[in-house]
């Protein structure tokens, strides 16, 4: 099962998600299950009272070896929900870089941090930031990594 995510702008109000023939979903942030291992297209479809817009991503479901990889990757976030700051603690491939950004509901970027190899923590500061509900990405070399939801209180 995969979930996915909508990080659109704009305030969509109606969403359409084609998971490349194997189902459909009109939920904001749907889960899916694909019949088999394989690459397949999924597309959105958002809507609003003024236009609707699509976007593709090709997704590879499955498992593509035995092997686990040397250096294993990590991640956690928290407190969560949290105000003031939060801590990411994490371990990285050896000498890889990763990028840590955090989005609004409208797809917003709030915040964006780098992480080194060298390092197993790092203290993100919440300072003007509405209370409400984030999503952040995780990324490495550009590749999604991990990705999840975030609140922010009111101090």
């Amino acid at each position: 099962m995969a979930g996915f995510t909508d990080n659109s702008f704009y305030e969509p109000t109606e969403w359409f998600w084609d998971f490349d023939g194997t189902g459909t979903s009109t939920e904001v942030n749907p889960l899916h299950t694909f019949p088999a291992d394989g690459t397949y297209t999924v597309c959105l479809t958002v809507s609003n009272q003024y236009d609707s817009d699509t976007f593709c991503r090709e997704v590879t479901v499955g498992v593509t070896g035995t092997k686990e990889e040397e250096n294993t990757f990590s991640f956690t976030l928290y407190p969560n929900p949290g105000n003031g700051n939060v801590h990411l603690k994490y371990a990285l491939p050896t000498g890889k870089v990763a990028t840590w950004k955090l989005f609004d509901a409208l797809g917003r970027e709030w915040r964006s941090e780098n992480l080194s190899s060298g390092f197993t923590r790092h203290t993100v500061l919440l300072d003007g930031l509405p209370a409400g509900l984030y999503f952040y990405r995780l990324t490495i070399e550009n590749e999604l990594v991990k990705s999840g939801k975030m609140i922010v209180q009111a101090p």
